[in-house]
């Protein structure tokens, strides 16, 4: 059974810095895809269909018209030239379909040609004239309902998609209904300009579902959704809006624990959520800062030492904890969930005092157990450093450095801010859009659980 880990996340602002074949080895970096695919081989909840649909007449007007409406800085009308790919993804009893098409520049004016069905009709595309891309979302009907788009301009380029087989589970926004619409690398930063960018905004309900906003043709006019910078994930577009899966819009903070303890017959042990080993996760503990579920991480020793009121239960605990711990990162992090306006802001920790490991006490009842790390752990955490860095860097971080302190200086001089930044660039710089349903953070995270066991 393949084991997926879930475990903490290290800095990875992999969307500001653009890698380059001379910076980043193309094979390596395709087998850490692989590798990262198989660490995340989480099967959704519900399994993903999709159809190629028909695209007549009527359907590539009305798509036009959309499009342009959308297109708010040209005066000048654009053409449908090429499909360039076209899917209807289905999950239960919902479908979506996606449209990647090449439009050109043609010699009438936008405002007539929107006016006017025969002047439209009669427009051409110019032979020379601008390029663009545009990728569109949204429902087949008469007519078309839109969830979302983007136009790029492509003149002198061309951008790399998935393949039509591929779109519905790559682009799907973790397990719901809704799908991103992912910009090609270049344009991810807010700071770079668009032809177009209104993504699908959606947010997910644990019990209704998910529901991402509809407009029809006259409301795409009216579409000009800039987050304010406090609503704005700093890492750039995301290709998809609104709260999505998380709790509040804008950084969403996130408290996570590596507990690492050895036993009196010599097994090392991590502390992760029960619930998940019996479906062959393992899961490291986390918490949305501020929720009281913290106090179960401590075992029901430790809660029982506290006296007093919940609250104050709850602030002594914390306080506690953060003093047998040693912070390993905090700051916003790539995550599944992130939108444009919503994101993970993770704080990662490891406890290292170990009188308060011993006193972690985790029963039957508890949420969370120990799990011992057998050879077959051992073996495959020591592939991924095999697979991550050189083979002399790798021996040397897989050698026990005796204690927490020479660890966590060994990690901070090789990996934190060096070589681990630079793996996340190189996946993201030859697979552009890979990060989207693969969320590098968990490869991360088994990346960072290699390093900081041995």
């Amino acid at each position: 059974m393949k084991l997926i880990w879930f475990a903490y996340f290290i800095a990875t602002a992999i969307l500001t810095v653009q890698a380059s074949e001379q910076t980043c080895n193309k094979e390596r970096a395709n087998q850490l895809v692989e590798l990262a695919k198989n660490v995340y081989n989480q099967l959704p909840i519900s399994e993903t269909t999709f159809t190629v649909p028909e695209t007549a007449d009527d359907l590539r007007d009305s798509l036009e018209q959309i499009l342009n409406r959308g297109i708010a800085n040209s005066e000048t009308y654009y053409k449908i030239k090429k499909r360039k790919l076209a899917v209807t993804c289905s999950v239960k009893q919902h479908s979506t379909t996606v449209m990647i098409l090449q439009l050109a520049e043609a010699n009438c004016e936008k405002s007539a040609a929107l006016a006017d069905d025969e002047q439209r009709q009669s427009c051409e595309a110019k032979d020379e004239g601008k390029m663009i891309d545009c990728v569109w979302s949204g429902e087949i009907s008469t007519p078309p309902l839109t969830y979302g788009f983007w136009c790029a301009e492509t003149t002198g380029e061309e951008f790399t998609y998935p393949a039509v087989q591929d779109i519905c589970d790559a682009w799907r926004y973790k397990e719901t209904t809704a799908y991103r619409l992912p910009v090609p690398e270049k344009y991810r930063p807010w700071e770079v300009d668009m032809e177009a960018y209104e993504p699908p905004k959606c947010v997910w309900h644990e019990r209704f579902g998910t529901h991402c906003e509809k407009y029809s043709m006259e409301d795409v006019d009216g579409l000009k959704d800039v987050p304010p910078p406090a609503e704005r994930y700093s890492s750039g577009r995301t290709g998809i809006r609104g709260r999505g899966m998380n709790r509040h819009l804008g950084p969403n903070y996130y408290q996570q624990f590596l507990v690492l303890r050895k036993t009196e017959n010599g097994d090392r042990q991590v502390l992760v959520e029960r619930a998940a080993v019996r479906s062959g996760n393992l899961i490291i503990p986390m918490f949305l800062r501020g929720e009281m579920a913290f106090m179960n991480l401590l075992g029901a020793t430790l809660k029982k030492q506290m006296d007093g009121e919940v609250t104050q239960c709850a602030v002594a605990a914390m306080k506690e904890l953060f003093k047998a711990s040693r912070m390993l990162h905090g700051g916003d992090v790539w995550d599944a969930r992130n939108t444009d306006n919503s994101w993970f802001s993770l704080y990662s920790f490891a406890i290292v005092d170990e009188s308060y490991i011993d006193r972690m006490k985790h029963g039957a009842e508890s949420d969370f157990t120990w799990l011992s790390i057998n050879e077959t752990i051992e073996e495959y955490l020591r592939t991924i450093l095999r697979k991550t860095y050189t083979s002399e860097l790798a021996e040397q971080l897989a050698q026990p450095t005796g204690s927490y302190t020479e660890k966590m200086l060994l990690l901070k001089k090789h990996v934190l801010e060096g070589t681990t930044m630079e793996v996340a660039r190189c996946i993201t710089a030859f697979n552009p859009t890979v990060y989207m349903g693969l969320s590098v953070s968990d490869f991360l995270g088994v990346l960072g659980l290699a390093l900081f066991y041995f």
